[in-house]
């Protein structure tokens, strides 16, 4: 969170627990992933969001059921966006939106498609939407852990 107050970036964590936009209680949605690499994803699209949302804008961490059996964690900025020819590109290696030398943010292009492996690998997916000047979301679906017997 410092990291974007210094920015001037407004960093929400809405957390619903349905379609009615009902708050889920804690630890409601729960996931069967490899807690290190799922944080390494989150992380990533975390600081991606931050790297592409001017001052003033804002990103959004969203958690929520996602059809059977799924849960979705969407990372929303409100950035530069990404033209939608470039949408699937970008999980590829050393891909960037901006591929000029003069771009002004750094990078290798590794991050989305390493993010991408490490989601496929623990039976999910990683999705981007987005358009250019109204921002992006990526989202994470990692498959939900089964419920514990009462």
């Amino acid at each position: 969170r410092p990291l974007f107050d210094r920015q001037g970036i407004r960093l929400a964590c809405p957390c619903t627990g349905g379609s009615n936009g009902e708050r889920a209680a804690a630890g409601a949605l729960r996931v069967t992933a490899d807690e290190e690499k799922a944080r390494q994803v989150l992380l990533n699209l975390c600081s991606n969001a931050l790297k592409f949302t001017p001052h003033g804008g804002t990103v959004t961490l969203a958690i929520a059921p996602r059809g059977e059996g799924r849960v979705a964690f969407a990372v929303r900025d409100t950035g530069i966006g990404i033209p939608a020819e470039k949408c699937e590109a970008i999980f590829e290696p050393f891909v960037q939106v901006d591929g000029s030398r003069t771009r002004r943010t750094e990078g290798a292009g590794l991050g989305l498609a390493i993010s991408r492996d490490l989601a496929r690998g623990m039976g999910g997916d990683l999705t981007v939407e987005s358009a250019v000047g109204a921002g992006s979301t990526f989202t994470l679906v990692l498959p939900a852990a089964p419920a514990a017997d009462a």
